[in-house]
């Protein structure tokens, strides 16, 4: 109605088809949302120009829905227009222009280029120590990220290292059961569990299985993934009376 009425590129009709889209996008609708991805950011360019703030932020917009249809190739030009224009406007450390950086980063590591991504998501980091502090939950993404690229080149005592560090920090902040603490945690018994250390794996998750059982108010998909490796820790280990204990605990997802 209101693109009817007000036109394609009105103000109110932008909001509209921005929320639209996201819509679309959490539907997983690909190919809906793309199409539409590509309208929004054209009537956004026609009503303010390339390095609007409004436009920047439909382009990063458009980015993460052309990602999501597994349009690379398109993302990641939306992704440095959008880069590039909030380095300009707002400088390389202004927390929007972090969002387009390590938007285009994890669209890398979507693609397995980890040597690319690397470069870009330090930057972040970096910046996100300085701007925000090394405590801030979107700093501790940035190093999670770090350590997945790290575990990705095979630069295991890098990636224990670092997602230790993601768990002390997420710990601090947000409590040991917090969904990004448990990916911290899982992603660091992963490392473990590709060079066998079957004992540090069991240090990394037993307490926090533990603590997950005694807690049903978790959800099943944040619990689950601790269970699961640390069912896998006792099958390698050559211990299958506690496999098949916690895998009777394993939830429902």
């Amino acid at each position: 109605t209101s693109r009817r009425v007000l036109g394609p590129d009105h103000p109110a009709t932008l909001d509209t088809t921005m929320s639209l889209l996201q819509i679309l996008n959490g539907l997983k609708r690909a190919d809906d949302a793309s199409i539409l991805a590509a309208e929004l950011v054209d009537a956004t360019r026609q009503r303010w120009g390339d390095d609007h703030p409004r436009t920047l932020l439909h382009l990063n917009e458009a980015g993460h829905v052309w990602a999501a249809a597994g349009e690379y190739e398109r993302s990641a030009a939306a992704y440095q227009e959008a880069l590039e224009g909030r380095r300009r406007l707002l400088g390389p450390t202004h927390p929007h222009t972090l969002v387009s950086l390590n938007s285009y980063a994890v669209l890398l590591m979507r693609q397995d280029d980890y040597a690319a991504a690397r470069p870009l998501v330090q930057q972040a980091y970096d910046a996100q120590v300085q701007v925000l502090g090394p405590d801030h939950v979107d700093t501790v993404i940035s190093l999670f990220n770090l350590a997945h690229v790290a575990k990705n080149l095979g630069e295991s005592d890098e990636a224990i290292r670092l997602f230790t560090d993601c768990i002390e920090r997420w710990g601090r902040t947000l409590g040991d059961l917090h969904p990004y603490t448990i990916r911290g945690r899982t992603g660091l018994a992963d490392v473990l569990l590709a060079l066998e250390r079957w004992q540090d794996t069991e240090n990394a998750l037993l307490a926090t299985a533990e603590q997950l059982v005694a807690d049903p108010q978790v959800p099943g998909r944040i619990s689950r993934p601790v269970m699961e490796r640390l069912v896998t820790c006792y099958e390698g280990w050559g211990r299958p009376d506690d496999a098949a204990r916690w895998r009777t605990r394993l939830p429902a997802t």
